[in-house]
């Protein structure tokens, strides 16, 4: 879909998150890191050259902050999307959430 001079789509997102960045975000040009069990190869595997799957205990951590030189913001106490952002070739800061998450409910 084309609007206002912008391409768009619009995803289903499962009725197991709030939105997709809890799920799914890209912390680079051409990168997504997604959570799995709630989104497929076929609904995202066009948007991106390169996707990052992290296990579903870890979706909160699928909720990355990219920013210069593939240095990324992720929340600290995942094990297992550390080391996927690690082998892609990313520099980590991580960032202890348990107060943004109580607050989050």
């Amino acid at each position: 879909m084309k609007s206002e001079g912008f391409d768009y789509e619009l995803i289903d997102i499962p009725l197991s998150t709030l939105h997709l960045t809890t799920v799914c975000s890209s912390p680079r040009e051409g990168t997504l890191v997604v959570a799995e069990g709630h989104l497929n190869e076929g609904q995202i595997g066009h948007l991106a050259d390169e996707i990052l799957w992290v296990p579903n205990s870890d979706t909160y951590a699928a909720n990355t902050i990219g920013y210069s030189s593939d240095r990324v913001i992720i929340a600290d106490g995942y094990a297992s999307t550390r080391q996927v952002m690690l082998d892609a070739g990313f520099s980590l800061t991580s960032v202890n959430m348990d107060a943004i998450r109580q607050a989050d409910g």
